[in-house]
């Protein structure tokens, strides 16, 4: 069994990405390997930043030598990952070999993850989609933030992140893995498709593992958000045409587009 304090001092992994992007599903789908818990989505992490700068320098400072603080640091903050999370999150934590968390568009802040985990530096699953395929999504899911918001402001956002990415990317390439939805053909088996994933996280998959991930459907599709949110009754609403056209002209989504290989 692997305790705690030894899952904390390993490398997080984090599944970042625009929402609607896949990444609940790849969540969902690193979590069925015994040695890694993903937890719930975890916004405050600047909230979180400063309390850990204020627990290190008012109370680990003060009983560790500085190259002790670091790791401590590092638990601490999986720590507040997995107290956040739902219980059966929480509880796979005690046993994991590497911790991670899952939260849409906390790329943004990729500077202060690094800061917080620079003894154990973060490994980045970041989830890729098509512009038309996450905007069209949003755009019929009221509960999400982006949802009130108008085609031209979540694109600059989609864009943003994009830009987060190859911000990473040039930064430390070895720690970036793309997953690309788009690239998911019918047919294609959950084992296949994501072993690069965790080929990425160092981990292997055994017969078991695969099988448990074959068996897996899709997940957090826009008809069970719908259905969570009370509006499985609503009908799908697409683009209109003139939005459609704004997103595939628009100059710098038409690079990120054959950059990543993007169909929609």
């Amino acid at each position: 069994m692997t305790s705690f304090l030894e899952a904390g001092d390993s490398s997080p992994v984090i599944v970042c990405g625009n929402p609607r992007s896949g990444t609940r599903m790849h969540a969902n789908i690193l979590n069925t390997h015994p040695d890694i818990v993903i937890t719930d989505e975890f916004h405050a992490i600047e909230q979180s930043r400063a309390m850990l700068s204020e627990f290190r320098r008012n109370c680990l400072l003060k009983k560790f030598p500085r190259g002790k603080v670091l790791p401590r640091q590092t638990y601490l903050a999986k720590m507040i990952w997995l107290t956040y999370s739902v219980d059966r999150i929480a509880e796979r934590g005690a046993t994991a070999k590497i911790i991670g968390n899952k939260t849409p568009q906390i790329e943004r802040k990729y500077k202060i993850l690094e800061n917080i985990f620079r003894n154990a530096p973060p490994k980045y699953v970041y989830c890729l989609r098509s512009a038309p395929k996450v905007l069209r999504s949003v755009k019929n899911l009221s509960n999400l933030r982006w949802n009130r918001d108008s085609i031209e402001t979540n694109l600059k956002r989609y864009i943003k992140s994009v830009e987060c990415l190859e911000e990473m990317q040039a930064a430390f390439p070895a720690r970036v893995c793309v997953s690309v939805l788009d690239h998911l053909a019918p047919g294609t088996p959950n084992s296949v498709f994501f072993a690069p994933v965790f080929d990425f996280i160092g981990v292997e998959l055994d017969d078991a593992i695969r099988a448990d991930l074959d068996t897996m459907g899709a997940q957090n599709t826009m008809d069970a958000v719908k259905k969570i949110t009370g509006r499985q009754d609503d009908a799908t609403v697409e683009l209109t045409e003139e939005e459609l056209n704004y997103i595939v002209t628009l100059p710098r989504y038409t690079e990120i587009k054959e950059k990543y290989n993007l169909k929609y």
